[in-house]
């Protein structure tokens, strides 16, 4: 005759000397709630990407570059006259290849999805962003649905499509 699940982790608790005086279910329902509901919401956040109805526009000056922790992807800090933002662009791959080069001083409009960071920083996930210099060009990082355009099919870092058509 064998053990229940239940007889089983509660046993495998006991022999670890970790089960709360309330009980193995009590204990699952903590971690759940402590553990994975915190980072089930830091991926779904994560996967919700782009929101229109947060959608605004900007206009500063760059002030500086970092590799964000959102997917890796390239920040830009741009300050305007009202406060500095974070600006997520691209994949570094990805912005290399448009030649989207942002320096210190550069003057850009940016179009872009408004969050506030886990820190309570503004930050914008890009749709667009123009270069506010003569013969400056405009950066579309969004389609008109608002998928990434890195991510659209034939457009990979190794992708032989976009070494044959660097414009795509």
């Amino acid at each position: 005759m064998g053990i229940s699940k239940k007889e089983f982790v509660t046993g495998m608790f006991k022999k670890i000397d970790i089960v709360p005086p309330l009980g193995v279910e009590v204990f699952l329902m903590v971690f759940f709630c402590l553990v994975v509901l915190p980072t089930a919401s830091h991926l779904y956040a994560q996967e919700i990407g782009y929101d229109e109805n947060t959608e605004i526009t900007i206009r500063g000056t760059v002030v500086g570059t970092h590799q964000s922790p959102f997917h890796g992807l390239l920040a830009v800090l741009v300050q305007t006259d009202a406060c500095l933002y974070s600006v997520l662009t691209g994949p570094r791959w990805f912005v290399d290849r448009m030649g989207l080069h942002l320096r210190g001083g550069t003057g850009v409009e940016v179009v872009g999805s408004k969050f506030y960071d886990v820190h309570g920083s503004i930050t914008l996930v890009s749709r667009s962003i123009r270069i506010l210099e003569p013969g400056g060009r405009l950066f579309v990082l969004r389609d008109n649905s608002c998928k990434p355009v890195w991510m659209v099919s034939g457009c990979s870092e190794s992708s032989c499509l976009r070494v044959a058509h660097p414009d795509r």
